[in-house]
């Protein structure tokens, strides 16, 4: 197996608390990795770059990534993956901009937390397997469980798009009803009914 393990710069976010450069030199004596490297934009096209070369040059068979939040650049790279022939779940990331720079003051605390942070990922990415992408049909129903008043809101609005079916004892609805909103028993029928949803039968 040879991995690979970038270190994202990330411009100051993350260089200016976790030294980078050590980070990387020390990910390279961790087990199977190939190829440790920082460059200042990991999500950057010559970044991006950086990465194909080295699966392509290196033959690498798992990438793990030290950056920001995964929410922003996970897809990145994983199409970085993809392009390159490799599946996309060969891939690993490490949050150092959120989990770690952003949460330390002490360089050297943060460098090292860093460093525990991608020994961790590269021990995960042993173990990661292919995974493939595939569709299935989804039924379009809902169930909204609980007929208090934020229940039956939504109610009232996932019927206009899809079949619906709300769970809820009717004694229950109307007890919310009268105790949410002061509804007295004889005004509940016309709070449901007044509505086109109910009166359809869709709910």
């Amino acid at each position: 197996m040879k991995i690979g393990v970038y270190v994202c710069e990330c411009g100051v976010n993350i260089a200016a608390t976790v030294d980078v450069e050590k980070v990387a030199e020390q990910a390279k004596s961790l087990p199977n990795v190939a190829v440790s490297r920082f460059y200042k934009y990991m999500c950057s096209d010559p970044g991006q770059e950086l990465i194909k070369k080295d699966i392509e040059e290196k033959k690498l068979d798992r990438v793990i990534v030290a950056s920001c939040s995964p929410r922003m650049h996970e897809p990145t790279f994983r199409a970085v993956l993809e392009e390159m022939g490799m599946n996309p779940y060969y891939f690993e990331m490490v949050n150092l901009r959120e989990q770690c720079s952003w949460v330390h003051e002490d360089k050297v605390k943060a460098t090292a937390k860093a460093v525990h942070m991608i020994s961790g990922a590269v021990e995960r990415a042993t173990y990661l397997e292919p995974l493939e992408k595939k569709e299935v049909s989804v039924i379009p129903r809902a169930l909204v469980v609980g007929g208090g008043i934020a229940g039956i809101q939504a109610a009232l609005e996932i019927a206009e798009k899809i079949d619906l079916t709300i769970s809820e004892l009717v004694f229950e609805v109307v007890k919310k009803l009268h105790n949410e909103l002061g509804i007295i028993n004889d005004d509940v029928g016309c709070v449901i009914t007044s509505s086109n949803d109910f009166n359809d039968g869709s709910i």
